[in-house]
């Protein structure tokens, strides 16, 4: 054998070696005894998912059962968790947490907002330091000494589940299995009772409640045709969005002169091309570009600089020319909003789903991973008041679970719908504007609905008032029925007059908003 042989020979063996021990570490780091999980001693919940809804509800969950044992599909080390997964096309994507998921995660994970901030997140206030293009124009931020209640943390999902994992690990009674690649339910003998999950290679793991976080890829449709049971109906609205976006290194403190750290830049009232570069870890920015129906933006240099100079407003470009470029234009395309009707089926006892799994949004409005967490929190109370302060007993399964997953999933879908209201809104008018839908008949209470939310949008552009008003609903820290407070409604009276006496006059676009 000659040595360019005996080195491939001996390359090949050495990288034998390696994924060997890359294998035997992620088993020894995050994966109790297989025999262990086949039976169980006490109660036992089991969560198929670990992104950050699969996290939240295992955190949710571990205070009412004795065990709960979290399944993560790809086979990573503890090193590994960092890096992109298979199971998470999206995690190379810029990711928004809504202030009202910041606030649930401090609950859930305490000290999760610090912890990001130690590890390098960048603090943002999305009222002050985020300058807004929108309907033609740029939105007034609030003055200086006004409070801002609209305050959070950037980094990527990569940082901001890796907080999560460490809170997560360090819970006594939750076990979290990688490489578990969940294929199917295992069900009692009548078939009305979820009592497991099947994993890849026939293994089962026993539980008195499973719940779905897989996201949008859940295979739980297929998993109930499989064994008999009716899948849920869906709903997809896609405006066929996609996405490019990049890491970029700014020069040290280059938006101090500028006035704001993140930007958003949108068409409307037309449709196209949209942008945002938002702060994340280690003084880095993200950029995401999106363009509807096949005008995606480019991955080369040039064409993707390009359809940045293209946007409505000038800043996300600028910018551009004075970063660094850090690694490749990611792509992702899957951004259908899709709805799982799990409220109108009959689910065997003991299954729930929550997160992208039940309902997955268009990744643009940054809902997903907030609504996900929402959701853990809303299991976690609906059990609580089933058990009335008695933790899970197996014994007591039946009692408690009895149409339970029915109950759940129709509270779930309510807390979703205003996100998929806003969601799926704005994406049909794109598809109406496009000309792939025809124009929509709306019930006179979704007419006003929308035209109100949309008046509000307009008058948010000027009043700064309005603007925290509107930002508090948008980061979920406050229900929508809280933009119909006496002032906000009477300043949505106010700009409809004035637009009634402004086509009384012959103008045909809509009264500009003065600032307030």
């Amino acid at each position: 054998m000659d040595r360019t042989a005996e080195q491939a020979t001996e390359s090949r063996q050495q990288r034998a070696v390696r994924c060997q021990a890359q294998t035997a570490e992620a088993e020894m780091v995050v994966a109790p005894d297989r025999a262990d999980l086949q039976s169980k001693a006490g109660s036992r919940a089991v969560v198929i998912g670990g992104g950050l809804a699969g996290l939240a509800t295992a955190r949710c969950l571990s205070d009412l059962f004795d065990e709960v044992v979290l399944l993560e599909r790809d086979a990573v080390s503890q090193q590994d968790w960092n890096q992109k997964r298979g199971g998470v096309p999206q995690f190379t994507q810029p990711h928004v947490m809504l202030v009202g998921g910041m606030h649930h995660c401090n609950e859930l994970f305490p000290g999760f907002k610090q912890r990001l901030l130690e590890a390098g997140g960048q603090t943002v206030d999305w009222l002050r330091d985020c300058l807004v293009y929108d309907f033609g124009g740029y939105m007034d931020c609030p003055s200086e000494g006004e409070a801002s209640p609209i305050d959070s943390v950037g980094a990527t999902r990569k940082l901001m589940e890796q907080v999560a994992r460490e809170s997560v690990a360090a819970v006594g009674n939750i076990s979290v299995r990688s490489g578990a690649f969940a294929t199917g339910l295992s069900m009692s003998e009548s078939g009305s009772a979820v009592k497991g999950v099947q994993l890849k290679y026939g293994e089962e793991v026993e539980a008195d409640l499973v719940i779905d976080a897989s996201g949008r890829s859940s295979q739980l449709p297929q998993w109930l045709s499989a064994i008999g049971l009716e899948a849920p109906p869906q709903q997809c609205i896609s405006a066929g969005l996609g996405y490019g976006s990049r890491t970029y290194k700014m020069p040290d403190n280059w938006y101090q002169d500028k006035g704001w750290k993140a930007t958003m830049c949108s068409p409307r009232p037309a449709s196209g091309r949209q942008g945002m570069l938002l702060p994340v870890e280690d003084d880095k920015w993200q950029l995401i570009l999106t363009g509807l129906q096949g005008d995606h933006p480019p991955t080369d240099e040039e064409g993707y600089l390009e359809f940045a100079r293209s946007l409505p407003s000038p800043e996300i470009y600028d910018a551009l020319t004075q970063a660094e470029p850090l690694g490749p234009i990611h792509v992702f395309n899957r951004t259908e909003n899709v709805k799982r009707f799990y409220g109108q089926v009959e689910l065997p006892q003991g299954l729930c789903v929550v997160g992208d799994a039940a309902t997955c949004f268009n990744p643009i409005y940054g809902q997903g991973m907030t609504v996900g967490i929402k959701g853990a929190i809303l299991l976690r109370d609906a059990l609580q008041k089933r058990l009335q302060g008695r933790k899970f007993s197996s014994s007591e399964a039946p009692a408690i679970l009895s149409g339970f997953s029915k109950e759940f999933q129709l509270e779930l879908a309510k807390l979703q719908e205003f996100p998929w209201t806003v969601a799926t809104g704005d994406d049909e008018k794109h598809l109406r504007a496009l000309g792939k839908l025809p124009p929509k008949e709306s019930s006179k209470a979704e007419a006003f609905v929308n035209w109100y939310f949309m008046q509000a949008v307009r008058l948010a552009m000027k009043d700064s008032q309005v603007r925290t008003g509107l930002a508090l609903v948008n980061h979920m820290m406050e229900p929508p029925a809280a933009l119909f407070n006496p002032i906000i409604a009477a300043k949505v009276l106010l700009l409809a007059i004035q637009d009634v006496f402004a086509k009384v006059r012959g103008g045909s676009q809509p009264q500009q908003v003065q600032s307030a």
